[in-house]
């Protein structure tokens, strides 16, 4: 990562002047959210590494994934492509067997997981466990910057409404992913039972996840 400093007088600072994305990429509006869980941070980035559910616990949440066809009737249809790079590793999905892949999902160790479409909309998420079963999400998203959000952000007053919204949004989803979550640590540290049973589509990447985060317990 990139730590910014301002060399000047600390009053005078402009928060405007960070970048807000990566330059070639498409004009986006960047919208942040903070998003907080009881749970480990292990949870939230296995859950944000698992592609399949957002088609049955999420369809029709999440208008970004439903326009590229991620929705609970097309599961069947969902090819997930394993890849590692020098970054981290992750999954490109398609649906069907043609045609090139429509969502790209990937994890950058150690926290963070992004997920991107040929939509244009993108999302980062940096996970961070602030306490025993407590984890804070620092949460960004890119909406591509089409004719029509070009026109309705340049009226006054209408980026923190759409901020507001957005963030709404965000906090509903979560809510949806938290009682999963809780559910699923309550079984697997109360009551023992396994992680993992039988593995389906795409727990390659989750697999791969607990495999990097072990070998870095063994590191420290």
């Amino acid at each position: 990562g990139l730590v910014y400093v301002w060399r000047g007088n600390l009053l005078e600072a402009d928060p405007s002047l960070l970048p807000t994305r990566r330059t070639g990429d498409m004009e986006t509006v960047p919208i942040d959210s903070v998003l907080d869980y009881s749970v480990d941070y292990s949870y939230i980035v296995e859950n944000n590494l698992d592609s399949p559910h957002l088609f049955y616990l999420h369809d029709g949440s999440v208008p970004p994934i439903e326009s590229i066809g991620m929705v609970n009737q097309n599961l069947p249809k969902l090819k997930l492509k394993f890849f590692t790079d020098d970054c981290g590793m992750g999954h490109l999905g398609k649906i069907g067997s043609g045609g090139r892949p429509k969502k790209l999902l990937r994890f950058d160790p150690p926290n963070i997981v992004r997920h991107g479409g040929v939509s244009g909309f993108e999302e980062e998420f940096h996970i961070i466990p602030v306490a025993p079963q407590r984890t804070r999400v620092l949460l960004r998203q890119h909406l591509p910057r089409g004719p029509i959000l070009s026109t309705i952000t340049g009226i006054p007053g209408l980026i923190p409404l759409l901020t507001l919204l957005v963030n709404n949004w965000n906090y509903h989803i979560a809510l949806e992913d938290a009682c999963v979550m809780v559910g699923q640590s309550n079984r697997i540290e109360d009551w023992g039972s396994p992680r993992m049973r039988i593995g389906g589509l795409g727990d390659d990447l989750i697999k791969s996840f607990w495999n990097w985060r072990a070998q870095a317990h063994e590191n420290l």
